[in-house]
């Protein structure tokens, strides 16, 4: 026992002079960022660290002479042996794309490739206050996965639209439109938005607030703190259920590990709530001009989230960010459950009932700060909400949000059935099969549903456009 005493002290001796050595050499002859090419040398140190220390209570162990903990070593031995094996089956699975599954990050050893992205970020982190949002008179040309050259532009304010004026220089009413994606018109061009035919229809402005990757939380501060500016008289705001519930909250902080972007969310018991940010500040996210293309940044930003878990998550992180075998057992699984089941039904409670209480809040908060207004939500689906539609005819969403409507006089639209009357041999044409978003022909489907509600008319000032 004293020789492997010894054997450990030596081990540990140099383990320790060579993190000195190798952190001596970075700091005072390389740049003294605290990184070797891509890999966090601290972190490398801690995680052989760990390692040795595992090896070395089982060295012990295995040279006990009390019987239960002989035993109980070599079950540890064994257990670890087969793990680490099954590691090594992963890694070799994942690395050759023997198996088709995401590969670890490891954003806690290495600079993940995905945090060094060359072009400053068209849609980014801008707003202390809302989050998502776009540069000013900014402009991006992209080739979605339909083919087709897509250009796009900003205006003074940052919205995808054409210049617009705070003040309303004409004599007729004015529309505001709140969205995601689907109200922004993600992958047509801005012609064959819905909201631009809709102003091209009625000749009435139809001022587009929508953006992607957002939800009812960022309607409700966008609307607040930039769109209310904007003299008006209308506010539609396009819900989208397959989307709207997968708000940012504080039990899915470990994903912060990953991308570390600014969302806003609620905070509390409802209706007892306050705003809160995924970070402590804007300037942390990879989504900005500042780090966007600065992933030693990035790191430091997930290092620090990563000291602010709880011991239960930290462990978890840990697996998840480090695990082939995870990722292996997890991701097959994951993909076979889905080949053998329906896609979920956004419309349906099991979908949406675990986040209505957030949800719903941000709509009433959104009501109350448009109070005045003519305010008109629309519902819209996806098209596997179609499909599994067609099957159970469910819909559990719209009598939620129907009551929410009637407390704060809002007009709610239901599109799930315009778009359901199309018929399947038509549903594939109103979306693209690569993406998932509206074609030209699902914006056009929505532009006439509206323009032929009689409370959208009577909401703009007309009977017929």
């Amino acid at each position: 026992m004293i020789r492997l005493l010894k054997f450990w002290l030596i081990v540990s001796i140099g383990w320790a002079g060579i993190w000195l050595g190798v952190s001596s050499y970075e700091n005072y002859i390389k740049n003294g960022d605290g990184f070797l090419g891509v890999t966090n040398i601290n972190a490398l140190f801690r995680y052989t660290g760990w390692l040795l220390g595992v090896l070395m209570l089982l060295s012990f162990g295995l040279k006990s002479k009390i019987n239960w903990l002989l035993n109980l070593t070599l079950s540890a031995a064994s257990f670890l042996f087969f793990l680490f094996l099954g590691e090594v089956l992963c890694l070799i699975l994942i690395r050759f794309t023997i198996v088709e599954v995401a590969k670890p990050f490891h954003s806690r050893l290495f600079l993940f490739e995905g945090w060094n992205a060359p072009k400053r970020p068209f849609w980014g982190d801008y707003s202390r206050e809302f989050g998502s949002w776009r540069l000013p008179n900014d402009s991006l040309e992209i080739v979605p996965c339909h083919g087709d050259t897509l250009s796009i532009r900003t205006n003074s304010f940052g919205m995808r639209d054409k210049e617009r004026t705070l003040k309303n220089t004409k004599s007729q009413k004015r529309v505001l439109m709140l969205g995601d994606s689907f109200a922004e018109g993600y992958i047509v061009n801005a012609s064959a938005r819905h909201s631009d035919i809709l102003e091209k229809e009625t000749q009435i402005e139809h001022l587009n607030f929508g953006i992607k990757s957002t939800s009812a939380i960022n309607y409700y501060l966008t609307y607040s703190h930039l769109a209310k500016k904007f003299e008006h008289d209308v506010l539609t705001v396009c819900i989208l259920p397959a989307n709207d519930f997968e708000d940012y909250t504080s039990e899915t902080k470990v994903d912060l590990l990953k991308y570390p972007i600014y969302r806003p969310y609620w905070e509390g018991t409802f209706p007892n709530v306050s705003v809160k940010y995924s970070l402590a500040d804007i300037s942390q996210s990879l989504a900005t001009l500042q780090n966007h293309n600065k992933p030693i940044r990035t790191y430091y930003t997930v290092d620090s989230i990563y000291h602010t878990l709880p011991l239960k998550q930290r462990i978890w992180a840990e697996i998840t960010l480090n695990s082939y075998l995870y990722n292996c057992v997890f991701g097959l699984s994951a993909k076979f459950v889905n080949r053998k089941r329906m896609p979920p039904n956004s419309f349906a409670k099991e979908s949406f009932e675990k986040r209505w209480d957030a949800f719903a809040h941000s709509l009433e908060q959104l009501a109350k700060a448009a109070k005045g207004k003519e305010v008109i939500f629309y519902a819209v689906p996806i098209v596997n909400d179609l499909k599994v539609y067609h099957q159970s005819k469910v819909d559990d969403l719209s009598p939620r949000i129907e009551a929410l409507c009637r407390k704060y006089n809002i007009t709610y639209i239901n599109l799930l059935p315009k778009f359901y009357a199309a018929g399947p041999q038509n549903w594939d044409k109103l979306y693209e099969p690569c993406d998932g978003h509206w074609t030209p022909a699902g914006e056009r489907l929505v532009a006439a549903a509206l323009l032929k509600h009689p409370a959208y008319l009577k909401a703009i000032g007309l009977t017929n456009p």
